[in-house]
């Protein structure tokens, strides 16, 4: 699966595993595994409040 974002915001850029304060949602697509330029990459949404929506993405 390849994402994209917009206007994202990290709360530790040195931190092993980024965790987004904002961010916009700004599309997806299903990719081959062999096509996608980073294999490794992962992302999950945590459930969160009207107020904050938080993501976390593994480098």
């Amino acid at each position: 699966m390849s994402y994209e974002l917009a206007d994202a915001h990290v709360a530790d850029m040195r931190a092993q595993v980024w965790t987004l304060t904002r961010a916009t949602f700004t599309g997806a697509a299903i990719l081959l595994r062999e096509k996608a330029a980073y294999r490794s990459t992962s992302f999950r949404v945590k459930r969160a409040t009207v107020e904050r929506c938080r993501v976390a993405v593994a480098r």
